[in-house]
């Protein structure tokens, strides 16, 4: 009983982690890909 309460309660660390991780990942992610298509070897406006 004690040990099903105990893995009740750690459960949801590692799902956040893995959910943070993942929008880290998307939000860094998108922002790249966006990046590499739109600049076609011009050099970046604004720099």
């Amino acid at each position: 009983m004690l040990l099903e309460a105990g893995s009740i309660r750690f459960k949801p660390i590692p799902l956040l982690f893995g959910l943070a991780s993942s929008i880290l990942l998307t939000v860094l992610v998108i922002p790249a890909i966006y990046v590499v298509l739109r600049d076609d070897g011009k050099p970046m406006s604004g720099k």
